[in-house]
C-alpha cells in the first residue's frame, strides 16, 4: 500500500529537482524553516528524511494526491458482491449527503498542511460565509466547527462527518407525563397498567371504536378503574386521561374490524391485487358473466319496472352479449334464465374456452358447472379425433383443445372482488354514455333520481316491448361499434381476429340441452313422472312403474326430460298429453299403455315356471332341523305362591256337568238327578218331554240301575225333607 510520506528522491522526481536539492530541502523544513513559502512536515526515519505527501506546496499537492490516489486504489474483482447491510434505512442516503457536504466544505483547509500559515487562511475564509445545507438552510460555520470536522478527518477518516444513526429510546412517557408524574406507583407496576392498558386500547381499535375520541373515552374509564383497583385512591378522571398521541399509537388495530365487519371497505382499499393484460387473447379465450340491473325505467302493467340484464364480456375483444330479461313481481333472475342466455351466448358467439362467473345464487349452480365442464371434455375429445385423421399440428389450426382443462374451464370471483370482474367498469361505461340516450334513464342512482323537473318522478319509457328491445339493441350496437382506448372497436377485434384464421368452436342446441341438465330422481307412477309440477310420458317408462330413475332435466328448456337407460340410450320424454273428459282417444290410449304393460308382464313371465309356494316352504322346513325342546331347569317356588295359586284354583267357578235327558241338578249339593219315568212302550229312551210328574211312580230300591253313576233318589221324600227343614228354619 502507498504511504502518505515519501521520500526526498521522490520529493525530488515529483518536484522535478535534484535530489541534493531535495535534501537541503527537507532538511530546512526540519528546522523550521520553508521551502517555497511551504513550511512541509518532515520527519527522520533512520538517516532518511520523510516528506508528508498532503504538506507538499499546493501545485505538487495535487500531482502527488492524484499518484496517491492511483496508488491506493483497490481493483475491484469482476464479480464483486457487497454485503448487505444488518438494517436497511432511507437515513443512509442522507447521512452521506451530509458528510460529502461537509467534507466538500473543508477541503481547501485539508489540502493545506498542518500548522501552515496556509491552513490558517483558509479556515479563517470560510468562518462566517453562508453557505447552503443539504437541507436547504443557510448556515455560517463558526471556527471551532470547522476545526473540529478536520480533526475528525484526520484522526478518523472521511467517515466521522457523517450524521450518526440515532439512538431509539425508550419513550419520555409511559402513558403521559401528568399521569407518570402523580401516580404513586413504583416503575414496575406503572409499566404493567401502561401495557395493559395498550392492549385495551388495541383491543378497542380492533372492535371497530369510531375514531380515537371515543377510543380515549372509553381506555381512558378503563385506566381510571386499573388506578383505583391498584390501590391509588385519589386517581381520577381527569388525570387519567390517556390523550390522542397514547391512543393514535394503536390505530394500525384497525385494520382488524375493517377486515371482519366492512369487507366491502377492505377489498376497496387493501386487497392487493395482480396486473393483468389481454395481449395475445383471442375471441372467446375467456368470457365474464354477471347479472345487471338497467337504469332504465319502464311502465308494464301499471307499475314501474326495471328490466335485468344477463350479460357476457369477452375480455379479448370487451364485447358484450346480453340478454334481456323482465320479470314478474316478486321474481328475480333464475338459474334457467342465466343457462338460457348462456346456450343464446354460445350460438352467437361460439364455446368460451374459460369462463369466469360470480358468486350469486344464480349461478351457484352445479348442474351448469358440470355442463361446462362436460362440453369442455367433448371439446377435447373432438380435437383429439381430428387430430388424429388430419395428422399432428393441424389438429391446433382448428381449435386449441389445450386450453380445455376441465379443472380450469370455471372459476368464481372471490366476494367484494370487482377487480376480478372487468364486467363491473363496462357496465358503468355503457349506462353513463350509450344507455342514457333512452327515456326513463335514472343516472345509476336510485336514491337520487335524474328527473325531468323538480320535485317530480322520472318520467319511464313507455314503448312496447318490440320498442324496448329495439332501442336497447340500438345503444348497445353503438358501443360495439365505438373505438376503445387502443382505437379499436370490439367489431374491430373481432373482425381482424377473423381474418387471422381465427375460427369458434360451436355446438347445437340439442347437445347443449344434454350437456347442460340436471340429474333428479323421480318415481314412475301411473301417469308418468312428475318433474317441476309437470307430467312426462313415454312407453319407456311404463314397464318402470313404481321404481325410481334418474331423469335429465334441463330447467331452462323443458318442452323434454331425458331418461338413459341400462344399456345407455337416450330417451326423450315428452309432456304427457291431456285428453277432454268426453274424449274417447283417452281410453284408446289407456287400452295402448295397457297392453304394453300386459306385453312387458308376458315377457317377464316367459322367463318362469309354475311353483308351490307351501311345497316348497314345506321343502325348507324339512331341510332345518326340528325347533329345539325345552331342558329341565330349577324350579323356585315361594309359600306367597302358593298361595297365590290356592286361592286362584278356590274361586275358579265349579265345572258345569252335562245333563242328560230326565236328569237334573241338585241347587244345593249340585249332584246330577236321573228322574226314571214309565218304560216306553216303543222301547225308546225316555226324554224330558215323556216325562209327566203326575203320573210317575218312584222306582223300588231293587230296581236300582247300577250302571249311573250318580245314585238314584226318591223325590217325594227329599220333597218332604226338605218342607220339613224349610219348617224348622222358619220357627
Amino acid at each position: 500500500m502507498v504511504s502518505e510520506w515519501i521520500t526526498t528522491s521522490q520529493f525530488a522526481a515529483l518536484a522535478g529537482i535534484e535530489e541534493r536539492t531535495a535534501r537541503d530541502a527537507a532538511a530546512a523544513c526540519l528546522n523550521g524553516k520553508t521551502w517555497k513559502s511551504t513550511a512541509m512536515e518532515v520527519r527522520r526515519e533512520g538517516r532518511l528524511l520523510m516528506i508528508h505527501g498532503p504538506s507538499l506546496p499546493e501545485y505538487l499537492r495535487d500531482i502527488w494526491h492524484k499518484a496517491y490516489e492511483e496508488g491506493t486504489r483497490v481493483k475491484p474483482p469482476s464479480t464483486f458482491t457487497l454485503p448487505s447491510p444488518a438494517t436497511y434505512s432511507e437515513k443512509v442516503v442522507n447521512s452521506y449527503r451530509w458528510q460529502q457536504w461537509r467534507l466538500h466544505l473543508i477541503a481547501p483547509v485539508l489540502r493545506a498542511p498542518k500548522y501552515s500559515e496556509e491552513r490558517g487562511k483558509a479556515l479563517r475564509a470560510l468562518v462566517g460565509k453562508e453557505f447552503i445545507k443539504p437541507n436547504g438552510k443557510i448556515c455560517r460555520p463558526s471556527l471551532a466547527t470547522l476545526q473540529d470536522w478536520v480533526k475528525k478527518v484526520e484522526e478518523d477518516g472521511e467517515q466521522a462527518l457523517a450524521r450518526k444513526a440515532r439512538e431509539e429510546k425508550e419513550p419520555r412517557a409511559l402513558v403521559n407525563r401528568r399521569w407518570d408524574r402523580e401516580s404513586p406507583f413504583p416503575p414496575e407496576r406503572k409499566a404493567e397498567i401502561a401495557q395493559e392498558i395498550m392492549v385495551h386500547v388495541r383491543s378497542l381499535w380492533a372492535e371497530g371504536a369510531p375514531g380515537w375520541n371515543r377510543v380515549n373515552q372509553l381506555a381512558s374509564v378503563k385506566l381510571f378503574s386499573l388506578c383505583r383497583a391498584a390501590g391509588w385512591n385519589e386517581a381520577t378522571p381527569q388525570n387519567c386521561q390517556l390523550g390522542r398521541s397514547f391512543v393514535e399509537k394503536a390505530r394500525e388495530y384497525r385494520l382488524i374490524a375493517i377486515k371482519e365487519k366492512n369487507a366491502k371497505l377492505y377489498a376497496d382499499r387493501y386487497v392487493q391485487y395482480t396486473h393483468r393484460t389481454r395481449k395475445g387473447m383471442k375471441p372467446g379465450d375467456e368470457v365474464v358473466a354477471d347479472v345487471h340491473p338497467l337504469d332504465v325505467q319502464r311502465r308494464m302493467d301499471g307499475r314501474i319496472v326495471h328490466a335485468r340484464l344477463i350479460a357476457w364480456l369477452d375480455l379479448a375483444t370487451y364485447d358484450l352479449f346480453v340478454t334481456l330479461v323482465i320479470l314478474p313481481p316478486g321474481r328475480g333472475i333464475r338459474q334457467e334464465d342465466v343457462a338460457a342466455s348462456f346456450v343464446d351466448m354460445v350460438q352467437a358467439w361460439g364455446l368460451p374456452k374459460r369462463l369466469r362467473i360470480d358468486h350469486g345464487a344464480e349461478f351457484n349452480w352445479d348442474a351448469m358447472l358440470r355442463g361446462f365442464e362436460t362440453l369442455t371434455a367433448l371439446v377435447k375429445a373432438w380435437t383429439d379425433f381430428n387430430a388424429s385423421l388430419l395428422g399432428k399440428g393441424e389438429a391446433g389450426e382448428l381449435i386449441d383443445g389445450d386450453q380445455f382443462e376441465p379443472r380450469s374451464a370455471v372459476s368464481k370471483a372471490r366476494p367484494y372482488n370487482a377487480r376480478a370482474k372487468q364486467i363491473e367498469g363496462v357496465f358503468g361505461i355503457i349506462e353513463r354514455f350509450f344507455f342514457s340516450m333512452m327515456p326513463g334513464w335514472i343516472a345509476g342512482d336510485r336514491t337520487n333520481k335524474r328527473t325531468h323537473n323538480v320535485g317530480q318522478a322520472p318520467r319511464p319509457y313507455e314503448g312496447e316491448d318490440k320498442e324496448f328491445a329495439r332501442d336497447f339493441a340500438i345503444c348497445l350496437d353503438l358501443y360495439r361499434n365505438t373505438p376503445q382506448a387502443d382505437g379499436s372497436s370490439p367489431n374491430d377485434k373481432r373482425r381482424a381476429a377473423y381474418a387471422a384464421g381465427f375460427r369458434p368452436v360451436t355446438i347445437s342446441r340439442h347437445d347443449l340441452m344434454f350437456a347442460f341438465s340436471e340429474v333428479k330422481t323421480c318415481t314412475v307412477r301411473t301417469g308418468g313422472i312428475e318433474v317441476n309440477g309437470a307430467w312426462y310420458r313415454a312407453d319407456v317408462l311404463i314397464p318402470l312403474v313404481t321404481k325410481r330413475v334418474d331423469i335429465r332435466v334441463a330447467k331452462w328448456d323443458l318442452s323434454h326430460v331425458f331418461y338413459v337407460d341400462a344399456e345407455d340410450r337416450l330417451h326423450a320424454i315428452p309432456p304427457a298429453h291431456q285428453f277432454a273428459q268426453d274424449d274417447l282417444a283417452g281410453a284408446k290410449e289407456q287400452g295402448r299403455m295397457a297392453g304394453v304393460m300386459n306385453l312387458h308382464i308376458r315377457q317377464l313371465k316367459a322367463g318362469t315356471r309354475p311353483a308351490n309356494l307351501l311345497i316348497e316352504a314345506a321343502a325348507v322346513n324339512d331341510a332345518l332341523p326340528p325347533p329345539p325342546e325345552l331342558p329341565e331347569g330349577t324350579t323356585i317356588t315361594t309359600t306367597e305362591g302358593t298361595a297365590i295359586a290356592a286361592a286362584i284354583d278356590s274361586a275358579r267357578p265349579p265345572d258345569v256337568l252335562k245333563r242328560l235327558p230326565g236328569q237334573i241338578q241338585d241347587p244345593k249339593t249340585g249332584a246330577i238327578l236321573t228322574l226314571r219315568g214309565p218304560p216306553n212302550e216303543e222301547g225308546s229312551k225316555s226324554t224330558a218331554i215323556d216325562f209327566d210328574p203326575l203320573n210317575f211312580s218312584p222306582p223300588t230300591p231293587e230296581a236300582k240301575d247300577q250302571s249311573l253313576e250318580v245314585p238314584e233318589l226318591d223325590l217325594f221324600q227329599a220333597l218332604a225333607a226338605r218342607h220339613h227343614a224349610n219348617e224348622k228354619d222358619a220357627t
